[in-house]
């Protein structure tokens, strides 16, 4: 992200996002400081029995514990930072290469075929060098070590990808393996290409049981000689490895060098209690 943003964050968000500070120790994001700062006011839209419904902000936490999922549409959309500042739980559309919030990316639509919640997804379509992204600053100075869910779910049509079947959106976030929140580029997570289905939608585990593979954005791991690690290897070499406090992006990337277009839908991302569903 641009350092004007960085610092205009490290100001506000820190304050926003449940209090946290930039000491080794930051509370976890938490469904209570997304009832503080719900994309309704007071209310906050959950996906309720198949249904999508407002209810009480104080209850929001009730309904998780029941199942249901936090409910995104695209008029709760940050259209600018002034917007994601003031209210970090937000989503937004992102343009990975120009640091710009842009709705204009991304589009909200029916399907395709039955999507993990709700009936609706979140489409983005790229093509050459674009990377595109569905993205958040709500999990600022989430620890690692208290991440038990961390899943998202992809749809690859066969129809607008490019003739590709194994390209697929994947998990990144600004990472801080040490506790001094500063730029230290991201952590990834790609689904692997062998295991894509296309026409169908999939779900992605990004921990599965400690064994999922990650790399970083900066090559070579800091302090090591390898270029990828397991989640457990992440928790173990690094104690107290954190999403980023002052700048806590993390979002679904669409896009590689792929000349020949690429579209893909997303739903059903999921960081520990926090389901969210992706409506139209």
């Amino acid at each position: 992200m641009k350092k004007i943003l960085t610092v205009l964050l490290a100001a506000t968000v820190i304050v926003s996002c449940n209090k946290t500070s930039n000491d080794a120790n930051v509370a976890p994001a938490s469904s209570s400081a997304m009832e503080k700062s719900s994309n309704s006011g007071n209310k906050v839209k959950v996906n309720h029995k198949g249904n999508v419904i407002q209810v009480n902000a104080s209850a929001l936490s009730a309904h998780i514990a029941h199942g249901d999922q936090m409910v995104v549409q695209a008029g709760d959309m940050a259209t600018s930072f002034s917007d994601v500042i003031a209210n970090p739980s937000k989503w937004f559309f992102y343009n990975d290469e120009t640091d710009q919030i842009d709705n204009s990316l991304g589009s909200f639509v029916s399907g395709p075929g039955t999507p993990p919640y709700g009936s609706g997804s979140v489409q983005i379509s790229v093509s050459g060098s674009q990377r595109r992204c569905l993205a958040t600053y709500q999990f600022a100075g989430m620890p690692l070590a208290d991440i038990s869910v961390l899943a998202f779910s992809t749809y690859n049509p066969s129809a607008g990808n490019g003739g590709a079947a194994n390209r697929t959106g994947y998990l990144n976030f600004n990472v801080d393996f040490d506790g001094s929140d500063t730029w230290q580029k991201r952590l990834i997570f790609t689904p692997p290409g062998g295991d894509v289905v296309q026409n169908t939608w999939q779900e992605w585990d990004c921990i599965d049981g400690g064994s999922a593979i990650w790399r970083w954005s900066g090559g070579t791991f800091p302090g090591t000689s390898v270029t990828s690690m397991t989640w457990s290897d992440l928790l173990t070499t690094y104690p107290g490895i954190r999403v980023r406090v002052s700048d806590p992006w993390l979002g679904i990337r669409v896009g590689s060098p792929y000349a020949s277009g690429y579209t893909e839908n997303l739903d059903g991302f999921q960081l520990n209690g926090n389901s969210f569903d992706f409506e139209n």
